[in-house]
């Protein structure tokens, strides 16, 4: 039998900062910062914890063996996707359907990811083996921040792999 956890994370998906190196001119020592790292730290926070409560309400075995992973992010629309005045809450006909700009999925994906290994919910995220990741933006229905499925993959006998 499979594992199967499927949780949402309040708030904002933020992209993994790239590293940046430089060496001090008063101590020439070298030194490693990341950028966006208070963002991020945040976001890992919020997945982090909703993982957590994931994990704690099923069984509490993370999984250790190959994963199915399906990630939806959802960010906030511009304000300028929108009408003005009265219809200001209205979107206007230019505005896109996906939110097409950053922060690049990619790096999302990896902030999200680290975050799930430090909960426990797997052990690393090497053993993920199928992965659908998707933007879109917020609306009535969907909050902005994500919407996480995990699906530990099992052999031909319906056993864990």
């Amino acid at each position: 039998m499979s594992l199967t956890y499927r949780f949402e994370v309040y708030g904002l998906p933020t992209a993994q900062g790239s590293k940046r190196a430089f060496v001090s001119s008063k101590t020439g020592r070298a030194h490693v910062v990341e950028t966006n790292a208070s963002k991020v730290k945040t976001w890992r926070e919020d997945v982090k914890a909703a993982a957590l409560t994931a994990l704690e309400a099923g069984d509490g075995v993370g999984m250790s063996g190959p994963v199915n992973v399906g990630l939806r992010f959802y960010f906030p629309r511009p304000k300028s996707h929108y009408r003005t005045g009265k219809n200001s809450h209205l979107l206007r006909g230019a505005a896109p359907i996906y939110p097409a700009s950053k922060p690049d999925i990619d790096k999302v994906i990896r902030s999200t990811f680290d975050a799930i290994t430090t909960s426990g919910l797997w052990g690393d995220d090497r053993q993920v083996v199928m992965l659908l990741a998707e933007k879109f933006y917020a609306n009535e229905t969907h909050h902005v921040g994500a919407i996480v499925l995990i699906e530990e993959l099992v052999n031909a006998q319906g056993e864990r792999a």
